[in-house]
């Protein structure tokens, strides 16, 4: 696993504008962690794509991880922050676990990112990883939820919060997907930003501006006036 390269940021932010993030960190991961393909990584157990990610945002932006919520309960805005490295929890083994609901059983793959962009709804995610007759009742989705969360856990990173105001307590989801789309994309936006400033001052090229260090590109922009 390694970072990005500045100019790394702005191109996979230019080539996958427009995608969904899960797309977007397909591609990220075919180039930071390239024992796998896109494709390959499309196929391993969500988790375990989840946990790469969590990897690279360590790598990438630090270990510790921030954000801001609002109590379902009273509206009360709440930061929270979590080192990444706390969520390096062992993924799935094996990749298939057995779902029991209404005295039936059936044995199910464990979703993949793959499955999740081919699906629209959680029955439909249910009967492409399903290798036994299911259905989509919701007693049958619920037990497949609960055994997917149970044997995958950082399919669905879940925090516990509890709000300063009215104490009222809940679970958060912590969409690591979306979370480092927005990062990278702001990133990148900053970067351009940079670029667009030293362009004008100095007349140099795109590459050249990015193919230097944070801290000259830093101190030029503070000898240019930015």
């Amino acid at each position: 696993m390694r970072a990005l390269t500045t100019a790394e940021v702005v191109s996979l932010w230019d080539q996958t504008k427009g995608q969904r993030p899960l797309r977007q960190m397909l591609q990220l991961l075919a180039s930071v962690a390239p024992e796998r393909t896109a494709e390959e990584w499309s196929n391993v157990p969500f988790g375990a794509f989840c946990r790469a990610l969590f990897r690279f945002r360590s790598v990438m932006f630090g270990p510790l991880m921030s954000g801001v919520v609002s109590c379902p309960e009273c509206g009360t805005r709440l930061e929270f922050s979590f080192a990444c490295d706390d969520l390096d929890i062992q993924t799935a083994d094996p990749s298939t676990v057995r779902i029991e609901w209404s005295d039936r059983a059936v044995d199910i793959r464990l979703p993949t990112a793959a499955d999740l962009l081919s699906s629209h709804s959680a029955g439909e995610l249910l009967l492409r990883c399903s290798l036994g007759p299911a259905d989509t009742t919701s007693a049958c989705i619920e037990a497949a939820s609960a055994r997917v969360a149970e044997a995958d856990p950082l399919a669905e990173t879940m925090l516990d919060l509890t709000c300063p105001s009215c104490a009222f307590r809940w679970q958060a989801l912590l969409d690591i997907v979306s979370y480092l789309s927005r990062e990278i994309s702001h990133l990148a936006r900053r970067l351009l930003g940079e670029v667009h400033r030293l362009a004008s001052t100095y007349g140099w090229g795109e590459q050249e501006i990015l193919a230097l260090s944070a801290n000259r590109r830093r101190t030029y922009l503070e000898m240019a006036g930015a």
